[in-house]
């Protein structure tokens, strides 16, 4: 099944003033929070995005979802797909923006996002990958955490055994994307860690931070991954990418985590705390 504003032959355009942004949503059975998503990128202060939306073959009411905001969407299919990161590569191919992202169907982007974003990639070029700050919400106990991402340079960002920075709240370049994509379909939980850090690893590429806090992801009993499994295929990515040559500078992955450590130790402490007044049946990590 396919609908959305592309198969009415209406098409955002892009231009130097107002770049086409292109926002990318997997989902499988994300209804609890699909339409909210939906919203929030539709309410956005910045108008010219474009919103394509990848479902699995969704067996709960995202495809009622789906229809009834057809006009909010830009192109969205449902079919069976490979898992997500297959459903987002899935979603690129159809991507017609100068600057990308993709959002999941339970996190959110803050009003002026994208405002934000495309005001600071109008003094940048195009082998920039932008990230900001980001907002943790925990649906359990209704508690958010603002943390700081972090950039003390490509090098320093590798040390980690994931990136300082929340994948809602990073964008990048369709020169980016064309170079370093798609994402790595083999991966069922970090994808995301292996595509930032080959863009890292590339020489081209540079990193800017936006030091706001513009996008929010949730934490529930339904978020695909746990933070133990996230780790343990990260540890198969940086494997593979040759990463540990970099870890071995001990000086600069200390200082690189006590930083990150520090910047954010208000929000961990409390974050921390909370999970342990959950039974242990409601303590999810996303």
């Amino acid at each position: 099944m396919q609908g959305g504003l592309h198969l009415q032959n209406n098409y955002k355009t892009h231009c130097d003033k107002t770049p086409l942004v292109t926002i990318v949503t997997p989902n499988y059975n994300g209804a609890t929070y699909l339409e909210e998503t939906i919203l929030c990128i539709r309410n956005q202060s910045y108008k010219n995005i474009e919103h394509i939306i990848v479902d699995g073959g969704s067996t709960d009411q995202s495809l009622e979802i789906l229809k009834n905001n057809e006009d909010k969407i830009d192109f969205f299919i449902s079919e069976k797909d490979n898992g997500m990161y297959d459903a987002i590569n899935k979603g690129f191919s159809y991507a017609n923006g100068k600057i990308l992202a993709y959002l999941n169907s339970d996190d959110l982007y803050h009003e002026k996002c994208i405002e934000k974003v495309v005001n600071a990639y109008q003094s940048l070029d195009e082998d920039y990958l932008l990230f900001s700050d980001f907002i943790i919400k925990n649906e359990t106990t209704k508690n958010s955490y603002p943390y700081k991402s972090t950039n003390l340079g490509k090098d320093s960002i590798l040390c980690y055994e994931r990136m300082p920075f929340a994948q809602q709240s990073a964008f990048w370049t369709k020169k980016i994307w064309d170079s370093i994509g798609p994402f790595d379909t083999k991966y069922r939980y970090v994808g995301d860690f292996d595509f930032f850090s080959r863009i890292l690893l590339a020489p081209f590429s540079k990193i800017y931070r936006l030091k706001k806090h513009l996008a929010t992801f949730r934490i529930h009993e339904d978020a695909l991954s746990t933070h133990q499994k996230m780790i343990d295929e990260a540890v198969i990515v940086r494997e593979r990418l040759d990463l540990k040559h970099i870890s071995f500078r001990t000086l600069r992955k200390k200082l690189s985590h006590y930083y990150y450590t520090l910047s954010n130790i208000k929000s961990s402490l409390t974050y921390r705390y909370d999970k342990t007044k959950l039974p242990k049946e409601q303590n999810h990590e996303s």
